[in-house]
C-alpha cells in the first residue's frame, strides 16, 4: 500500500488551513472589541466625573472625530444650545448634560427653542446619563434626537475614543478644541 503525503498536505491547505484562518481572524477581532470597548467604559468613568464646559468640549472633539464641523456657541447665555454641528447642508444644535440624574423635559425643551436661535434644521440632547420617561416622549413629538449613555458609548467606540484621548481633550483647554 502506497502512501502520497501530498495529498494529505493538499487536503490540509484547501479544507483545514482556511477554516483555521477564519477563526483566528474573527477571535483577534473580538479581542480588539472587547478591548475597545472596555477602553471606552474607562473613558466613561472620567467622563462622568467632568465638569460642564469639558464635556462640551469633549463633545466638540467627538463630532469633529465623526466628521462633522463643529463649534461651541460661547460661554455664558448658550440660548439653548452648547455647540452647532454640521454635517452636508444641515445644521444640528447640540444640547449638551452631564448629569449625575436623569435628563428631564427642560433640556429638550430648551435645544428645541434654539433650532430657531441659531437656524438649524435638527436639535440634539446628549447626556453621559438617561432620559425621563417624560423627555423621550417630548423629544419623539418634537424630533429632537436624544444621545442617552448607551448611544454615547456605541458613538465613542465607533470613534476608537480612550481614556487618553479624554484626558488630552481635558488638559488642552486652550488649544481651540
Amino acid at each position: 500500500m502506497d502512501f502520497d503525503i501530498s495529498l494529505i498536505s493538499d487536503y490540509l491547505l484547501i479544507y483545514v488551513l482556511p477554516p483555521l484562518v477564519v477563526v483566528w481572524i474573527i477571535l483577534l477581532l473580538l479581542l480588539y472589541r472587547k478591548r475597545k470597548i472596555r477602553l471606552v467604559k474607562k473613558s466613561m468613568s472620567l467622563i462622568d466625573n467632568l465638569e460642564g464646559k469639558d464635556f462640551e468640549r469633549f463633545l466638540l472633539f467627538l463630532f469633529r472625530k465623526l466628521g462633522y464641523k463643529a463649534n461651541l456657541t460661547g460661554r455664558g447665555k448658550d440660548q439653548g444650545a452648547d455647540l452647532i454641528i454640521k454635517k452636508g447642508l444641515f445644521r444640528t444644535a447640540v444640547q449638551a448634560k452631564r448629569y449625575n440624574h436623569t435628563v428631564g423635559n427642560a433640556a429638550v425643551q430648551q435645544v428645541y427653542a434654539s433650532k430657531k436661535v441659531y437656524n438649524c434644521r435638527k436639535a440634539m440632547v446628549v447626556t453621559n446619563n438617561r432620559f425621563t420617561r417624560e423627555a423621550r416622549e417630548l423629544a419623539r413629538k418634537t424630533g429632537v434626537v436624544l444621545w442617552d449613555r448607551e448611544k454615547l458609548i456605541r458613538v465613542m467606540i465607533k470613534a476608537s475614543i480612550t481614556p487618553k484621548i479624554v484626558g488630552k481633550v481635558i488638559m488642552n483647554r486652550g488649544d481651540g478644541i
